[in-house]
Parts: C-alpha cells; sequence; structure tokens
C-alpha cells in the first residue's frame, strides 16, 4: 500500500505535467503548493517532533539541523523543485537534469526510510504513519510535475522523460526497503529528526517564496495552508 501511495502520486504529478500545460497558467499549483507545504509543517510538529522528543536519544536537535542542511545541499543540485520550482535553464542541458535528478533523487530515498517503522512497516493502518504517507504524496505531486516541466523545457524527449518521472518514482520506495534490510529501527529518532529538517526547509520554502501577488489570490492560499493544517491535526 504504502509504494503504491508513493509512486501513484508521482506518476499522477508527472503524467499531468505532460498533458495539461494550461494547468501552469492557473492558480491550482501554487493552491496545491500551499496546502502541501502546510501540510508537511504540520507533520513535523504535529507527528514526527513529539515521537522524536519522545525518544532516549540526546542529539535528536543536531539531527535535526543536519536534515536542514542536507536540504540545503540537496537543493544546490535540484534546483528547488521538490517544491515545486518550475526554473528553465538555456545551458548544460544533461548536466542540469542530471543535478536535478541527483538531489531529487537522494532527498525522496531519505524520506522513505521511516516508512519501514512507522509503525513497523505499517504506515496506511496507523494515524502516525497515515500522515507521514501523506504527506510525501502530497509533497512528491508537486516535485513530478515540476520536474515534467524542466525536462520538456530541455526539449527532452518524452521517453526520457518518461524514464525519469520512473526513476524518481521509485525512490521512496527503494528508500522504504532500505529500512528494513539495513535493519536501522534503533536509529529511528535520528532518522526522523533528519527528515523533520528536511521537511521544515521544504515547508517553510514553499510558504515563505509563494508571496501572493492578489489578495482573492491570498485568501485562497491562506484557505488551502489552514486544510493542510487541519487535516494533519485531526488525522493523527
Amino acid at each position: 500500500m504504502n509504494w503504491l501511495v508513493l509512486i501513484g502520486s508521482v506518476w499522477l504529478g508527472g503524467l499531468l505535467g505532460l498533458t495539461s500545460d494550461f494547468i501552469r497558467q492557473t492558480i491550482w499549483p501554487k493552491l496545491f503548493l500551499s496546502f502541501g507545504g502546510a501540510y508537511l509543517l504540520a507533520v513535523a510538529f504535529l507527528v514526527l517532533l513529539p515521537s522524536v522528543y519522545d525518544s532516549p536519544a540526546p542529539t535528536v536537535g543536531i539531527w535535526v539541523l543536519v536534515g536542514f542542511l542536507i536540504q540545503v545541499f540537496l537543493e544546490f543540485f535540484s534546483q528547488g523543485i521538490e517544491h515545486g520550482h518550475m526554473h528553465l535553464h538555456d545551458h548544460g542541458q544533461r548536466k542540469m537534469i542530471l543535478s536535478v535528478m541527483f538531489g531529487l533523487c537522494t532527498h525522496a530515498f531519505l524520506e522513505g526510510v521511516p516508512l519501514e517503522f512507522l509503525p513497523h512497516g505499517h504506515a496506511h493502518t496507523h494515524p502516525l504513519g497515515t500522515s507521514y504517507l501523506w504527506g510525501l504524496a502530497f509533497h512528491k505531486f508537486p516535485a513530478a510535475f515540476a520536474l515534467v516541466t524542466i525536462c520538456k523545457g530541455h526539449q527532452l524527449v518524452r521517453k526520457y522523460v518518461l524514464v525519469c518521472l520512473a526513476i524518481f518514482s521509485i525512490m521512496s520506495p527503494l528508500g522504504l526497503l532500505a529500512g528494513g534490510w539495513l535493519d536501522i529501527g534503533r536509529y529511528l529518532p535520528q532518522i526522523n529528526a533528519l527528515v523533520v529538517g528536511l521537511f521544515l526547509h521544504i515547508a517553510t520554502t514553499i510558504l515563505f517564496e509563494l508571496s501572493p501577488t492578489h489578495r482573492a489570490i491570498s485568501l485562497y492560499r491562506l484557505l488551502a495552508i489552514l486544510a493542510g493544517f487541519a487535516l494533519v491535526y485531526f488525522t493523527s
């Protein structure tokens, strides 16, 4: 179930990006980003942080900062598309796409690791795991949409766009599998703290950079943010 949700959210966002160019000109991508950013922020504060600081591990605060810094480093490669940025560049086509894929896939892999332990590999049947799982899904949908946009903007042929999408879609499930194979459950507080750092960077970047230019849009985004907070609160 977990891997189906993760893979499905990537392909849904990616295929929408391939077939619906007009959507980029509407408010809907920004509304979905606002909702997803709020959802991730609420998951970090209401779901992950309480479990992190309920553990006896004394260094979890350091791991939160490490996760935040890792995301800063990864954005050097990914150009920020894990939170929906769709910047296009006119030079270094292959280098640009490889850089984006490296940052995006590393980030997705790290996010997938805790799913094996939230709780005991059954994230879809427990409120704690459900919030985290859907937080990833809401976050990957616009990331996949942005990835396809960048690939199309660099005139990448469709079959290679689909290859990029396929690779990205399996990274979080691979992280889930790696968590079980490597038997790293005893390090779960540190892993969760690291993911909190990733989420804090992504969520705050989304919410602060999506500065509205129209009052009506501002109201819609506020409602989207409140909906993201409320959904986590009432489901966790």
